[in-house]
């Protein structure tokens, strides 16, 4: 049977639709004039959270566009149609053990309108935009973390894992947006961050349970106008350790230039650049561990160098910092100073709004923060605005 946010036995108030709390992912749309946020009900003052719309022109949240999802879901995934324009975002709730679809609208002055019921006025998504987990295992299954891999013309496959169960699930994703299940594997519980190297065609995992990169082939076409996915035996490699209790990756991010693989690593905390070695195992190599103050969480690489060079942005969420590094020769550039918590992180870098920022989630001071990218405008590598909580 189908178990969901909305069919949970709940107390209290809706999430009010004007407020950034508890944002435990942010992601911006294709154009770079919105930013979408994932608002968690980290201390359960709510009915759940939700998926706040924020314009960057107007900085603010805009209500009318912001949906109302379970208490807590994870990383936002994107899917674009073929000209390159939002379709649907999809989340995974770790209270409802599903896959949830918000379908995006647009208002009459070009406004995203996010929906994932029925009814404008209901708590959570409905069972008609959400594709149920269930754990091989006979208990909760706990998606957190997923990534979108596009095939073609809209359609794509939906990654996720359960944290609690330590199954890889994936989904086949038309090009309407409905989603139905295709496989699922055995890779270890704890799953933290997913990411997909189109270089390599490999799905890398790092889990909270490890101090693993877990990786797994991907192969996928058409059988008779059906999607054929194939995914290999999963590998691991094993990361720098001194603990298994406090040694893991937080996030994962791929160098979309050279390849290089980013990990943002717990204890101690530090970045770690891997390479592709496919004489390896696991077909990735350690090549350097990067210091990073404490807390290293989200990550993001971006072209921001002063001539275009690739950059690595690292937040530090437990000394309120975001570290700006040369992915190249490990080396730290700046230091950022940001409000309380920063964790997750997203790049804008749209040459039609004319903005190239690094947008921080900064989950304890309920705001975002932009730090300026674009090396000819005053205010580079500052932070240049931060966009305050609504009024409760």
């Amino acid at each position: 049977s189908m178990v969901t946010a909305c069919n949970e036995e709940q107390v209290g108030k809706p999430h009010p639709k004007d407020l950034i709390r508890w944002p435990v992912d942010i992601s911006a749309d294709p154009t770079g004039q919105y930013l979408f946020v994932v608002n968690s009900n980290f201390d359960q003052l709510y009915l759940g959270g939700s998926i706040a719309v924020m314009d960057l022109t107007e900085e603010k949240v805009l209500e009318e566009g912001t949906a109302l999802v379970s208490g807590f879901c994870g990383v936002l995934m994107q899917r674009l149609s073929a000209d390159g324009s939002l379709e649907d975002l999809y989340v995974a709730s770790r209270l409802g053990d599903a896959i949830h679809q918000i379908e995006v609208g647009v208002s009459s002055d070009g406004v995203p309108l996010l929906s994932c019921h029925e009814s404008e006025s209901a708590n959570g998504c409905d069972e008609a935009h959400s594709a149920p987990l269930t754990s091989e295992l006979g208990f909760d299954v706990e998606p957190y973390a997923g990534t979108f891999i596009p095939t073609q013309d809209g359609r794509g496959i939906l990654v996720t894992a359960g944290l609690a169960d330590g199954y890889l699930y994936t989904f086949e994703v038309s090009a309407e947006g409905s989603v139905s299940a295709l496989s699922n594997i055995r890779i270890g519980s704890g799953v933290q961050a997913i990411q997909y190297d189109p270089a390599t065609s490999r799905l890398l995992f790092v889990h909270r349970s490890f101090p693993l990169l877990t990786t797994v082939e991907v192969a996928f076409g058409e059988i008779d106008g059906a999607l054929d996915l194939q995914l290999g035996e999963p590998r691991t490699l094993a990361l720098p350790s001194v603990s298994n209790i406090f040694d893991f990756g937080r996030d994962l991010a791929v160098n979309p230039v050279n390849g290089q693989i980013a990990i943002s690593w717990r204890s101690p905390s530090s970045v770690l650049i891997l390479e592709a070695d496919e004489s390896l195992t696991s077909g990735y190599k350690l090549v350097r561990q990067i210091g990073v103050g404490n807390g290293a969480a989200g990550l993001n690489f971006a072209p921001f160098g002063p001539n275009g060079e690739m950059r690595l942005f690292v937040s530090a969420f437990k000394e309120d910092k975001m570290y700006v590094l040369d992915p190249v020769s490990g080396t730290v550039l700046q230091i950022l100073s940001l409000p309380n918590g920063p964790y997750a992180t997203t790049v804008i870098n749209d040459s039609v709004g004319d903005r190239k920022w690094i947008v921080s989630a900064n989950f304890e001071a309920n705001n975002i923060s932009v730090i300026e990218g674009d090396a000819a405008k005053e205010g580079y590598m500052q932070v240049i605005k931060e966009f305050p909580i609504g009024e409760e």
